[in-house]
């Protein structure tokens, strides 16, 4: 059985370590898991994954150790892996220097964002040119979730079409809520049944845009008496319930950290307000997509490629207020529903579980 060590940050909830989830729970695969975490630190899902039985490994890797990196060496080089895959971007190139070093054949680095996260000094532009540049020499291939972070990383990508390769998230297919689940997930929030209620998933991250949601909300909670506003995701509570309470907001600004029932929530809202400045494949939105919610999101290029081009009508600029609650009120004001089964069944297809984590597979 082949052995697969696949690296994080850290095993906390977001975006990669979901996708990461999903797909080592996935039933078709026949090989033996580790997830190391770079951070060295146990995070918020690593008794999930162990519940799945995934092993876990903690190995901190600072970014200029030498003895860091030679406890990673000794460490491959003691488990045999066949294939590393590094989910850390251009983070990757110093371990996949190591794993080739160590002679693993199959290098993979998995970018899952479409831009740098840091604010970007002289310094770290230097230091990120450097680890670009060992991604591009020791990887034996490299995978990424949107074309967009294919463009921003490695520009020339289309010279080497074998060599690089898009491979879009696995949206599972869950179940219909009924009619008395939809009550009770309203009643559980402190939402009236018949209110309309517009939705985020993301984790508090300046990236989010949280601050452009709240200004929405304010104006949109303002023009009419029956809309409400739910945001849930890693630190969203801890970091906006103070503001809203002050402002006399959160009765109507409702907001919540991680929760485990996001597909069933989802199910719940009227609309999905995403205007993410930047992002990888946003798994959140297409969720909120594939039960047919009508959306406003921003126009940046990866969820221009995600998005059907007739709906890139529902796209605007991250921080244009004016056209987010344009566009929010229409849905308020004249339901949409029945147009957005359409895109609804595009991305059923387009983002199936089981295709699309075989790809990935298949390159593991």
């Amino acid at each position: 059985m082949k052995k697969i060590l696949l690296i994080v940050t850290r095993l906390d909830v977001g975006g990669i370590e979901n996708y990461l989830l999903r797909f080592l729970t996935y039933k078709n695969h026949n090989f033996e898991a580790t997830v190391l975490s770079k951070s060295g630190q146990e995070g918020m899902l690593d008794s999930v994954y162990i519940s799945h039985n995934i092993s876990i490994k903690q190995l901190k890797l600072s970014y200029f150790s030498l003895f860091d990196y030679l406890d990673l060496y000794k460490y491959i080089r003691c488990m045999k892996f066949d294939t590393v895959c590094d989910f850390t971007g251009d983070f990757s190139g110093i371990v996949l220097l190591i794993a080739r070093l160590a002679k693993i054949k199959k290098r993979l680095v998995f970018y899952r964002n479409s831009d740098y996260k840091f604010k970007k000094t002289v310094l770290r532009r230097i230091y990120a040119r450097i680890v670009n540049l060992l991604t591009n020499g020791f990887a034996t291939k490299i995978l990424s979730n949107s074309k967009a972070a294919l463009e921003k990383f490695h520009p020339h990508y289309k010279a080497k079409p074998h060599f690089f390769k898009v491979v879009d998230n696995g949206i599972p297919d869950y179940n219909k809520i009924s009619t008395q689940q939809y009550q009770m997930i309203r009643n559980g929030i402190g939402v009236p049944v018949d209110a309309f209620l517009i939705g985020h998933v993301g984790r508090y991250d300046v990236q989010k845009n949280h601050e452009q949601i709240l200004s929405v909300a304010e104006q949109l909670i303002k023009k009419y008496d029956n809309v409400y506003f739910f945001l849930c995701g890693r630190e969203v509570k801890d970091n906006l319930m103070s503001s809203l309470k002050q402002k006399n907001l959160d009765d109507r600004i409702i907001v919540d950290n991680t929760r485990n029932d996001v597909w069933h929530l989802l199910q719940s809202f009227n609309a999905f307000y995403y205007p993410s400045t930047i992002e990888g494949q946003p798994n959140a939105l297409l969720e909120a997509l594939s039960v047919g919610l009508p959306f406003v999101s921003s126009d940046i290029r990866a969820i221009k490629e995600c998005v059907p081009e007739e709906f890139h009508k529902y796209l605007t600029s991250a921080n244009d207020t004016d056209s987010a609650v344009e566009l929010l009120s229409t849905f308020i004001e004249q339901p949409a529903q029945d147009d957005f089964y359409i895109i609804q069944s595009y991305i059923k297809k387009r983002y199936d579980a089981t295709t699309n984590f075989n790809k990935f597979l298949k390159e593991l």
